[in-house]
This record gives C-alpha cells, sequence and structure tokens, in this order.
C-alpha cells in the first residue's frame, strides 16, 4: 500500500475541522464502467485466482481494470463471497493509489473507487465481522477518503479498522496494517492532533517484524528518523532500502523509493 508524500498535512490544512464520517455506503447501482472486454473463458473460470494475479501484477496498465471488471462480472453469482468481496477492495484500493486527487480528470474515478471500494470491504465485514484482510483494506479505502473530501473525521474513523487489523492479520500487505497506523503518526501534525514521530516509529517496527524487507516501510521509517534528528539511526533503514532489489512486478514503485532513500542519504552529515 503507498499513499502520496504529504497527503495528509494536505487534508489537514484544507479541512481538519471537517468531522465527516462514513455511514453505511450504497450499493453501487451497476458495475464500474471499464472498456475491459472480459472473455468468455473468464466468465465461465474461478475469478479469483485470475483476479489475485492481475492485482499483483499491477504495473502493468490495465491489469487493475481488468481485475474490477472480472471481479464484479461475477459478483452477482457470487454476492456472499467473503473472499470475492475483499479482492474486490483490494482491487479498488489499488486503483486509487495511481490517481491524483489534485486532477480533474482523477476525481470522478477516484470517488467511484473509493465508495465502491468501502461497500464491498462493508460488505465482507457484514458476513464475517471479524477478517482482519477486510478491516484493512476499508481503513485503507478510508485515507482515500480523507484525503480526497479533506476530512480529519475519515482520518480517524480508519484508525479503529487499522488496528483491528493489526490484531486479526498483521501480515496483509507485507506488514500493512501497522506500516499505515505509522504513517498517519508520520504525516499528521502533532499537538491537538494525531501526529507522534515515537508512535510512527513504534508501528513502523511493528510493520517490519512481519514484512523486513518491505521497502516502503523502511523508507518511511528512515524519513522519520530523520525528521526526529536521529540520523543514525535513519542511515542503515535507508541503506537497506536502497540494496534491496526491487521484486518483479513492482519495479517502477520499489524504485521510486529507491531514489528517494538515496536521495535522503545524501543530505545527512557524514558518519
Amino acid at each position: 500500500m503507498n499513499m502520496k508524500s504529504g497527503w495528509i498535512p494536505a487534508l489537514l490544512v484544507l479541512g481538519a475541522c471537517s468531522t465527516t464520517s462514513s455511514a453505511e455506503e450504497a450499493a453501487p447501482s451497476g458495475p464500474m464502467a471499464t472498456n475491459v472486454a472480459l472473455a468468455n473463458a473468464e466468465m465461465k473460470g474461478d475469478p479469483l485466482p485470475a483476479a489475485r494475479k492481475l492485482i499483483d501484477q499491477r504495473e502493468t496498465p490495465g491489469s487493475l481494470d481488468h481485475a474490477v471488471a472480472l471481479l464484479e462480472a461475477h459478483l452477482s453469482s457470487k454476492a456472499q463471497s467473503v473472499e470475492l468481496l475483499v479482492l474486490l477492495a483490494e482491487a479498488h484500493s489499488r486503483c486509487l493509489e495511481a490517481l491524483d486527487v489534485k486532477k480533474q480528470a482523477d476525481l470522478a474515478p477516484h470517488e467511484q473507487h473509493r465508495t465502491r471500494g468501502r461497500f464491498h470491504a462493508q460488505e465482507a465485514l457484514r458476513l464475517a465481522s471479524n477478517n482482519g484482510v477486510a478491516q484493512y483494506w476499508l481503513g485503507c479505502l478510508l485515507l482515500h477518503a480523507a484525503e480526497a473530501e479533506s476530512s480529519y473525521g475519515r482520518l480517524k474513523e480508519a484508525l479503529p479498522h487499522l488496528e483491528l487489523a493489526q490484531k486479526q492479520a498483521p501480515a496483509t500487505d507485507d506488514g500493512g496494517p501497522a506500516r499505515m497506523l505509522g504513517r498517519v503518526y508520520q504525516e499528521t501534525p502533532g499537538g491537538l492532533l494525531l501526529g507522534s514521530k515515537p508512535e510512527a516509529i513504534k508501528w513502523y517496527k511493528k510493520s517490519i517484524e512481519v514484512a523486513p524487507n518491505a521497502v516502503s516501510t523502511r523508507l518511511w521509517l528512515g524519513e522519520t528518523y530523520v525528521a526526529a534528528g536521529q540520523p543514525g539511526l535513519a542511515r542503515p533503514e535507508l541503506k537497506r532500502v536502497a540494496e534491496i532489489k526491487p521484486r518483479g512486478g513492482h519495479e517502477k514503485e520499489e524504485s521510486d523509493y529507491r531514489q528517494k532513500a538515496e536521495a535522503l542519504i545524501k543530505k545527512l552529515p557524514a558518519e
């Protein structure tokens, strides 16, 4: 899971007083419009392994749209499938990672993905309230909503879902629950708000316990150490990011993290 740098301060500057809270999302009126034409074999086969593969190949253009279209096409016959609903929530959340609410062209698809994704995550939790993976994706979707709606309320609403995900499924998305909790505490201003560098560091360390090679976690931990005036602790984390070889299918994302780590290392005081 990736959130754009500086996304939480931006929403707080615009709407720190907003307390928008999401009630149960309304059911989507129909399948999301895409340019994806599904093959007959896809309609007859099990959509879950195919969609999982498409989501894992998300750096390939069109893969995420294909995954959403495939899962939604099977939704009417598998409306009680928790696994399908959770995978659909993840696919919508992954789509949001590639969108920018500052761009006019991205506003409508961003709203569609975040509202539809929340509905599917909530449906999964209605059917299986202790599903930690569904809790995680609902938390992530609420963070995307917080950014888009400039809502501190959405941000706070995400926290209990991420905390439950940490208890129930901490390994999800390479230590995602603890990582995203760390990101909230790292990026939010302190004072009367949630910001806390020690709290961010605590959560990042918990995430690394279950996913030691997650480059985004180590980068954000390194950034937090730098911001806390602890360059000696930041350096090994950033070096680890610079040395980890990007995983197949994640080359662009992880190369971006590597470049950020290398740039930050150059700014550190000499050892």
